[in-house]
């Protein structure tokens, strides 16, 4: 019996990006920034489609109500994220067929089909368990950090 294929990389959702910007959770920002920084260090290979970053915008003006100014400095900080790769392979008629077979938002049924993330080479990032529902490997920054290699 051959041993389960360990992911290369970890797909970033908006979630881990917003307990940054908004900082509710000194826990969960605490291990987002850890995070981050092991991105930045070249210990973990991380990367975002750039749908990622038109939710976070969304989120930030509907939710959290920010302004265009505040948002924008948002967005330049994830693209001048140092480490973090932006690659879309986003399979748009898989993650329809997603979203009508479950019960579970359109863009995390788009993250789900990535292609990395359905070949087994990649793990979602998120603190959003709906993930869980589209039968697809989720970790929380805590779960990464404490492993080591992560994968």
């Amino acid at each position: 019996m051959s041993a389960p294929k360990r992911a290369a990389y970890v797909l970033v959702d908006a979630n881990v990006f917003l307990r940054i910007f908004v900082r509710e959770n000194e826990t969960m920002f605490a291990d987002c920034h850890s995070f981050f920084q092991a991105i930045k260090s070249g210990s973990i290979d991380a990367y975002i489609p750039t749908v990622i970053a038109a939710e976070v915008s969304f989120v930030l003006s509907s939710h959290y109500k920010l302004s265009k100014p505040a948002i924008l400095q948002a967005l330049e900080s994830m693209g001048a994220s140092s480490g973090l790769k932006i690659l879309d392979d986003l399979q748009m008629s898989l993650g329809i067929a997603l979203y009508k077979s479950h019960t579970v938002k359109l863009i995390d049924c788009l993250l789900a089909s990535s292609k990395r993330i359905q070949e087994g080479n990649a793990v979602i990032l998120s603190y959003d368990r709906d993930f869980d529902k589209l039968g697809i490997r989720r970790l929380e920054p805590r779960d990464i950090l404490k492993r080591s290699p992560f994968h």
